[in-house]
């Protein structure tokens, strides 16, 4: 029987995830990394910095840990036990979820498009296209205009012409001009809308939760069928999502605005 040749720093490399799996979620140092792979620290910061830049490791800037990334979620139910973003974030979600009977989900950006990486279901019937792990289009959603609305000038106009913005249905919008009209409004408000432009039946409302002045970590969205439009656009409403946004800012990125 031939023998595999076992490649080493592949072998480091899921070391150091197993280890991060293993953690149930909590971030780790460099040094702790190390010492539980018993690497030296060199060879683990650079294993993990390239892991990191691959979106398959987060790094905190202010603690300098990294726990596992989203990139993950597709792959591994294990990410969606243990990954910080849901672990927080799920709580509230059920709660407006339970609150209006209506789908709620959390994305976060991936690229140039969105990601989601949580949801709550209503328990009335309604088909929405999105699944967790699964990517979707910033411009045609109302979590992916949230981060649309508060991205730097130059990445902005990248992304705006450096391909056309496909239409989904009648209301998606489709020309740079009035996108961008669509996110100063977005700016001004502090939250978007999602009318029927990628779906059709589909209405949503949509919030930005930041990590830092006009820094978007991920957004959650209210979808409901459009005949409940009325009932979910009602200032009352949109007052809840912005504020239950602000204490998901603040538990989660400790971020107060």
């Amino acid at each position: 029987m031939a023998t595999t040749k076992m490649i080493q720093s592949i072998e480091r490399a899921f070391a150091i995830i197993e280890f991060l799996e293993s953690s149930s979620g909590d971030e780790k140092s460099i040094k702790e990394i190390a010492d539980a792979v018993q690497l030296n620290k060199s060879t683990v910061f650079g294993i993990v910095n390239t892991l990191a830049a691959l979106g398959y490791l987060t790094h905190d800037p202010n603690s300098q840990k990294y726990s596992l990334g989203l990139r993950f979620l597709g792959i591994s139910e294990a990410i969606s036990k243990n990954n910080a973003i849901i672990r927080i974030v799920h709580p509230y979600l059920k709660m407006l979820s339970d609150t209006y009977d209506e789908t709620i989900h959390c994305a976060v950006q991936s690229e140039n498009r969105l990601l989601y990486i949580d949801k709550v279901v209503a328990q009335k019937v309604i088909s929405i296209n999105s699944q967790i792990g699964r990517c979707n289009y910033l411009h045609s959603t109302g979590v992916g205009k949230c981060f649309l609305a508060f991205m730097e000038e130059k990445e902005l106009d990248a992304f705006l012409h450096s391909e056309p913005l496909i239409r989904f249905t009648d209301t998606t919008i489709t020309d740079p001009k009035k996108m961008k009209k669509e996110l100063e409004q977005i700016r001004r408000n502090g939250y978007s809308i999602d009318n029927e432009e990628g779906q059709e039946g589909v209405y949503c409302i949509a919030v930005p939760i930041f990590y830092a002045k006009d820094k978007v970590g991920c957004a959650m969205s209210l979808s409901c069928p459009i005949m409940n439009r009325a009932k979910v656009t009602r200032p009352e409403v949109i007052d809840h999502l912005k504020e239950i946004s602000r204490r998901i800012s603040k538990e989660l990125y400790s971020y107060t605005y």
